[in-house]
C-alpha cells in the first residue's frame, strides 16, 4: 500500500490516527513535544526540526521518509518496531478489559515464558515484540482489579508478576528497531 501524498503536518496527523488513533497529547509527550506545539505541526502552521521528526517517526512507528518524502512510499506490512503497540498497552489505549481478569498464576506463567524466551532466544527481540503488547494489558488489567479487591495475596502476587513483566520490559526496551536483531 502506497502512503498518501500529503504535507508533513497532515502525514504525521495520518499516522498519529491510523497507528492505533492516539492522542496529541500522547504523542506529544512521549516525543518531548508540547501538545500545541504538534497541533501546529498537523495544521501546517510549524514546520518541526529533522530531530522532532525523528522522535515523531519513531513513536508513530513508521520510517522517517514516510513523514518526508512528498509522493508516499511502499508501506510494509510488517512494523519496523514493537514500541507503539507496548506504548498504547502501557497507557492503556489497547482494548478495554471488561472480563474478569487472568489469574495470578496464569500471568507469572506468561511472564516466565516470556523471561525464557528473552533468555533462550536468537531473535528475542523479535519474540517479545508479539507477547508483550497483550502480555502488559493483561497484567494491567489484573492490577486495576486487584488494587481495590479484599484479597491481599492476590493483589502482592498481581503486583510482583508486574514487577517482574516491566523489568523485562525494560531489558527489551535496549534495541530501537526489531528489525536490526538476530
Amino acid at each position: 500500500m502506497i502512503s498518501p501524498r500529503l504535507p508533513v503536518g497532515e502525514r504525521v496527523k495520518y499516522y498519529r490516527r491510523k497507528n492505533g488513533n492516539r492522542t496529541q497529547a500522547a504523542i506529544a509527550g512521549l516525543c518531548g513535544i508540547s501538545e500545541r506545539y504538534l497541533q501546529q505541526i498537523e495544521a501546517g502552521q510549524k514546520v518541526p526540526s529533522a530531530d522532532v521528526l525523528a522522535r515523531l517517526a519513531a513513536e508513530l512507528g513508521v520510517p522517517l521518509a514516510a513523514l518526508l518524502t512528498e509522493y508516499g512510499i511502499e508501506e510494509s506490512s510488517v512494523p519496523l518496531t514493537a514500541a507503539p503497540a507496548v506504548a498504547r498497552a502501557l497507557m492503556g489505549y489497547d482494548r478495554p478489559h471488561s472480563s474478569a481478569p487472568a489469574s495470578p498464576s496464569e500471568l507469572r506463567e506468561r511472564v516466565e515464558q516470556a523471561w525464557r524466551t528473552w533468555q533462550s532466544s536468537k531473535n528475542r527481540f523479535t519474540a517479545a515484540a508479539l507477547v508483550l503488547p497483550d502480555l502488559i494489558g493483561d497484567v494491567e488489567h489484573a492490577v486495576r482489579v486487584h488494587r481495590t479487591g479484599t484479597d491481599t495475596q492476590a493483589r502482592r502476587e498481581v503486583l510482583r508478576v508486574a514487577a517482574d513483566l516491566y523489568v523485562c520490559c525494560a531489558r527489551t526496551a535496549v534495541a530501537p528497531d526489531a528489525s536490526t536483531c538476530p
